[in-house]
This record gives C-alpha cells, structure tokens and sequence, in this order.
C-alpha cells in the first residue's frame, strides 16, 4: 500500500466525468477530508468545454466513454499524458472484457467505492495500478502476448527492468551496467513500450505477474 509520508502537501487535483449528479455527489463526499481537492464538476454531464489543465487523476464513469462518445482513452491520453486515468463501473470485467481496461491505471466498482475509492487514488498518485488481481494477471497476459508479435525483451532491456525492480534510479543503474544515464532512459521506454505501461510501478508490477507465469 501506498506511503502517505510520501505525499505532497498539495491536495491532489481530481477530475470527475460522472453523468449522474447522484452518484457524483456521493463520490465527492467519500474524498472530502482527505488529501484531493474535486475539479471540473461540471464536466460530468457531458459538457465537455475545457477540462482543467491541473487535473492530476480522471475518475470515469465507464457510461461517458460509450461508443459514439467524443471523450476516448485515447483523447484522455492525448490531452493529458501525466494525470491518471482510474474507471468506475458497475459489474468487474470478465476474460475478454478485461482488454477494455488497456489504457486505463485503475478500476473501481460503485459497489466497493466507500472502502476502494481512496486507496485507489492514492495508488494511482504514487504511480501503482489498482486492478483486481484477475484482471491484472488478464493484463500481463495480454501484454506477452502483443510482446510475442514484437522483438521480446532485449538481454539489456532485462538488465534495466531488474535493477528498476531493485529501486535503483537511471544513475545509479547507469553506473552498476557502466553506460549513460541517457541510454538507461532509452531502455526503459523501450521495455515501458513493450509492457504497455506509462510508468516504473506499474512496469513491475507487471513485470512480476509475468514472471510468475515464467514468462520473464
């Protein structure tokens, strides 16, 4: 679980798209008190506008990104490349429909969102996923299989991607595999790229669950 200690002194800045007033209501209330501050309220009933630039993590109702809709994983994406995406939906993916989370850092349900909520935020703010383990051993299966289509890990790759699991920084692994800090960043995007993550955390974690399947 996440380190409090760890954390900024400023609320982080979440953006609600809810389509239902209620339930946006509701799920407000359950971060009031902690250490988030709710902006774009408005942007939940589907006036898109602008969404605020400072948004740090998006809670979506999994309803706005219907078929047809104007907002996608990947506008999100686009539009803001640093902030979290975390969806809330109503019943857990099941085998195929896990692909649908590709994209996403997190999921909740409606049902587990008063226990699941917070915890998740502040997952997603230290840069960890928050998936049930099903989906995530989903994940990192579907993540070798797109790998097997590519060029699978590089001997270095490997090397870069058991010193991140280690906590060593792009320094500190620069000087344990005697190359340039700028080549360890190059690395890393490439097994960031292969694993389908966006981040360090997220690469080991799935880098574990890999693993576990031997596959790693």
């Amino acid at each position: 679980m996440p380190n409090k200690s760890n954390r900024k002194s400023s609320p982080t800045a979440v953006c609600f798209l809810e389509q239902n007033p209620i339930s946006l209501n509701y799920l407000t209330h359950l971060i009031r008190g902690h250490e988030f501050k709710v902006v774009g309220e408005q942007e939940a009933y589907g006036q898109q506008g602008s969404l605020p630039a400072e948004v740090e993590v998006l809670v979506i109702d999994e309803k706005v990104l219907t078929p047809g809709s104007r907002l996608s994983v990947r506008s999100l994406r686009t539009r803001f490349p640093e902030a979290k995406l975390l969806i809330l939906a109503t019943v857990p993916p099941r085998g195929e429909q896990c692909k649908l989370l590709c994209g996403f850092d997190g999921f909740v349900l409606y049902s587990e969102a008063k226990a699941k909520l917070v915890p998740a935020l502040r997952a997603l703010y230290d840069d960890h996923v928050w998936f049930p383990p099903e989906v995530l051993e989903y994940l990192a299966r579907l993540a070798l299989k797109a790998d097997e289509k590519k060029l699978p890990l590089t001997l270095r790759e490997t090397e870069v991607i058991r010193l991140i699991e280690e906590g060593l920084c792009n320094k500190e692994i620069g000087t344990r595999l005697s190359i340039a800090e700028k080549t360890v960043k190059f690395h890393a995007s490439n097994v960031f790229a292969k694993l389908g993550v966006h981040d360090r955390n997220s690469a080991i974690e799935i880098a574990h669950s890999l693993r576990a399947s031997k596959a790693v």
